[in-house]
């Protein structure tokens, strides 16, 4: 799973995101969401120390899961962990940088068909977009979708399993909510970055509003379905992120940014991307005739630099992992920071 993760990894030059799945997925995998320019100084540990070593590195660090959403059907949790998966398909376009899944697993009340959509706006590049449904293949099920955000995350690579974030309240609004966290003090500088990710949660009819859960830097909303058999229960999550190294009102600028986005909804923001993610690889299409895997190889490579860094903002590069992990310090910070 961390190899698919890695190489079906989503940028578009402001966040990115590993190819990690929406539900839950308790076997072995790197949950990973990434911020271009949104680093913390993580104390150097080696077991091969030398003179001029720095004290403190510079990290991309481990932020908010906005992708998440928990699957209940007929109580029973969606979780291809430890699940039967009976069929699993999935696809990240090199057209497109869109990331379509179907998968169908078995469960103790029958299989369920669980397709997703997502993708990270090249056109607004603050904005994620999930298209997320499910399917009861062979009773009438009750499907309940828990959309999140959660910033109580940590880097797996963490040199003293060090949180880096300090999470604050989450808050509701009515379809959705807001996090908000920033980064932990540190001895070395006084820089820290605010970081606010905003959800509006849209679901297909009809649906039951059950709840919503706040917690300390975690918000869900809560949808429940009766579906027949064969009958499709359908969300779309579309989410808005704003960091402290562009404004200084955080909040105010995710929330003006999502409600742009939810007005323009999802089959708009996903029509715009793809025509603009079109053009931009036309500007750079190589074709290879007689080796479709060498030419497949290199379109992949293209997508993944063209959407990790354009040259649009001087402050960030192209990072060693792209957005694709946490090795090397992280990626896309300004510069490799070396204290």
């Amino acid at each position: 799973m961390r190899f698919f993760e890695s190489i079906l990894s989503q940028t578009n030059g402001y966040m990115g995101i590993r190819g990690n799945f929406e539900e839950r997925y308790s076997a072995d995998h790197l949950q990973g969401t990434y911020l271009a320019g949104v680093w913390h100084p993580d104390k150097t540990r080696v077991g091969w120390w030398k003179n001029g070593y720095p004290e403190y590195f510079g990290k991309v660090i481990n932020a908010v899961n906005f992708i998440g959403i928990r699957v209940l059907v007929n109580g029973e949790e969606v979780n291809a962990g430890v699940q039967e998966v009976e069929s699993f398909q999935t696809e990240l376009s090199l057209d497109t940088a869109v990331l379509g899944r179907v998968m169908v697993v078995k469960t103790a009340s029958g299989r369920v068909k669980i397709e997703s959509t997502r993708f990270l706006s090249i056109v607004d590049q603050q904005v994620a977009a999930i298209r997320y449904r499910a399917t009861p293949i062979d009773e009438s099920a009750e499907v309940v979708f828990i959309p999140y955000l959660d910033c109580d995350v940590r880097n797996q690579d963490a040199n003293y399993d060090e949180r880096f974030w300090e999470p604050k309240a989450g808050e509701q609004t009515a379809n959705g909510g807001s996090v908000y966290a920033r980064t932990i003090e540190n001895p070395f500088t006084p820089l820290r970055f605010d970081v606010c990710a905003a959800m509006n949660v849209v679901g297909s009819e009809p649906a039951r509003k059950m709840f919503h859960e706040t917690g300390l830097g975690y918000v869900s909303l809560s949808l429940q379905y009766h579906c027949a058999k064969g009958q499709t229960a359908q969300i779309d999550k579309l989410v808005a992120l704003s960091t402290s190294r562009d404004t200084t009102r955080v909040k105010r600028d995710a929330q003006d940014v999502l409600l742009r986005a939810s007005e323009t909804g999802f089959d708009a923001l996903l029509t715009a991307h793809c025509e603009k993610m079109a053009n931009l690889l036309e500007t750079c299409k190589i074709e290879l005739e007689g080796n479709p895997l060498a030419e497949q190889g290199i379109r992949y490579n293209l997508l993944q630099l063209l959407c990790t860094y354009r040259g649009q903002d001087s402050r960030l590069n192209i990072g060693p992992k792209g957005f694709s992990g946490e090795k090397y310090g992280g990626q896309p910070i300004g510069t490799r920071k070396r204290f």
